[in-house]
């Protein structure tokens, strides 16, 4: 009876790590960490009339369109990164308008607990003769949940002058 209840318990195991593992369990950061993969948007512009913001989560298609705008160019690499709101949403730092020469790169995403720590590199440049407005656009699948907590490091290019 015992070796009985110990198969039952062991099949019972083994379904349950089976069916998280095809997806079917919510995923659970509590107390660990996971790097999370992402990918970097082109071809996108930050519509003229649009107020600063630090950082925007946008969930809906409605919500990115009346941010943002199509910058598609000729070439291979021409077209805006596609962005299906039905699985992914959008996180947006956005760097304001200055007339400084600023890069934005992402770097590792990582999901602990409730948080989704997002690192990324401010590199300041020479002034420009312009105004630019950098940003810095990901997107993320749906399955990784969190608070979105902005984890910048700022650097200076070489021709960088206050």
């Amino acid at each position: 009876m015992r070796q009985i209840g110990n198969l039952i318990l062991g099949i019972f195991v083994i379904a349950a790590l089976m069916g998280c593992n095809m997806g079917n369990c919510k995923k659970s950061n509590q107390g660990r960490s996971m790097e999370v993969n992402y990918k970097t948007t082109s071809n996108y512009f930050i519509k003229n009339g649009v107020g600063e913001f630090e950082s925007s989560v946008i969930t809906t298609k409605n919500d990115f369109d009346t941010l943002f705008g199509m910058a598609a160019v000729m070439g291979p690499n021409g077209k805006p990164t596609a962005i299906d709101f039905d699985n992914e949403y959008v996180i947006v730092v956005d760097g304001g308008v200055t007339d400084r020469n600023i890069e934005m790169r992402p770097g590792k995403m990582v999901a602990e607990g409730d948080s989704l720590y997002f690192n990324y590199d401010i590199v300041m440049g020479a002034k420009q003769s312009y105004a630019s407005r950098p940003f810095l656009m990901v997107v993320v699948p749906d399955s990784i949940d969190g608070e979105v907590v902005l984890m910048p490091k700022t650097s200076y290019s070489e021709d960088f002058e206050q």
